[in-house]
């Protein structure tokens, strides 16, 4: 049977000599790509992945699959990563969901390789490893079955030395893209969007709820002689409304193209407040130390930076604290990261049956049953604020 047809992957010229080189790796390295044990990553969900290595060992396109995407990975091309790391239709068998991890571990010892030729600090290495179990852990979470395949692009970052796990913390070196450019005076940073269509409400225009052409404006960032005119943001919503920042004051200090530290925070574990300072601190020595010393800022994009999160906990927390480092401002969103991240689903239910295990799973189904969308937003901070 035709390998592409098999597992459902998209014919593409760019893909037959990858498969070529796939079947000679076959040849050559045969049941290796199953050996996961040798990378030390594994530990509770050991023995589970033994049984599906065993499993896969049994087919020689499974075999063929996983030696594909490891050569798929090798060519850094996101698009086609994305459409190969899909085994057959999602949740046809747990095998196919698990078996782009062989192919991902494939690479492992080379993204190692990586991290120590530039000075990585040996237990950022181990932690950056781990990550993978980490991630399974979340699809089993969220599928309730063994798998990876949501997850290879983004795996696909650890194995490029784009992504660290430094404490708490992911972080990620990436340009701050979107539309907006950060002023700042001192310590004190302004987003002034630039070209951004916004909703009457303040919201990115395009957003759930948020559709309705009445009131929407398009705010852009420009200039005269003396000051920069930006439209107003006030907790990560956009007024229609423009002021002036002198020049004599202000400076561009980030676009677009600005190199940024991104901030993901993993599960697993506390955001307690202190020991988040030190896991910033270090993060961000540690990546200027290792990586070129360009990265100036902080940025966070998430659904924690819901402007009404300090109203919904109804209190000061580790949670709000650490939010309230970010200077925030307003993205495009569907409103389902929630969803995922706070009451552990793929999809979103009818409201009714969200649990309420916590208080803020309490006070946030109060909020979506009332009407409102929870979007999160985006933030930046400077590792001024961490002192």
């Amino acid at each position: 049977m035709d390998f592409f047809e098999f597992f459902s992957i998209e014919k593409k010229d760019e893909y037959l000599p990858l498969l070529e080189k796939a079947e000679a790796d076959c040849k050559t390295h045969g049941d290796e790509i199953f050996d996961f044990e040798r990378h030390g990553i594994f530990t509770y969900t050991s023995p589970h992945i033994a049984e599906i290595a065993a499993e896969a060992k049994k087919d020689p396109l499974d075999r063929l699959y996983c030696y594909f995407l490891a050569e798929v990975l090798s060519t850094k091309n996101k698009a086609l990563v994305a459409s190969a790391s899909q085994p057959k239709e999602k949740g046809v068998s747990e095998k196919y969901d698990f078996l782009p991890m062989f192919g991902l571990l494939w690479h492992i010892d080379g993204m190692v390789e990586g991290l120590r030729a530039r000075g990585v600090d040996s237990d950022v290495i181990y932690l950056t490893k781990n990550m993978f179990e980490n991630q399974l852990g979340d699809f089993i979470l969220l599928n309730h079955r063994y798998g990876i395949s949501d997850y290879v692009t983004w795996l696909e970052g650890f194995l490029e030395n784009r992504l660290l796990r430094v404490g708490r913390f992911n972080f990620e070196r990436r340009k701050l893209g979107g539309k907006f450019v950060i002023l700042k005076n001192g310590n004190t940073l302004v987003p002034a969007p630039d070209g951004v269509k916004f909703h009457r409400s303040g919201r990115v225009f395009g957003s759930v709820g948020c559709l309705d052409e009445d009131g929407a404006f398009t705010a852009s960032f420009t200039e005269d002689s003396g000051a920069y005119l930006v439209y107003e943001i006030e907790n990560g919503i956009c007024k229609n409304t423009v002021k002036r920042l002198p020049k004599s004051e202000w400076e561009v200090f980030l676009t677009p193209e600005s190199d940024v530290i991104d901030v993901h925070i993993p599960t697993g574990g506390p955001l307690e407040y202190e020991n988040n300072t030190a896991d910033l601190m270090r993060g961000f020595e540690l990546i200027n130390r290792c990586f070129g010393g360009v990265y100036k800022a902080f940025h966070l994009h998430s659904w924690l930076l819901e402007p009404e999160l300090p109203r919904l906990m109804g209190k000061t927390t580790n949670l709000t604290r650490f939010c309230s480092r970010f200077t925030l401002y307003p993205g495009k969103s569907g409103g389902e990261e929630v969803f995922e991240y706070l009451y552990n689903l793929g999809e979103v239910p009818p409201l009714e049956q969200l649990e309420e295990k916590s208080s803020f799973q309490r006070s946030v189904k109060k909020y979506l049953l009332d009407g409102n969308h929870f979007y999160g937003g985006h933030g930046v901070m400077l590792p001024i604020d961490l002192k």
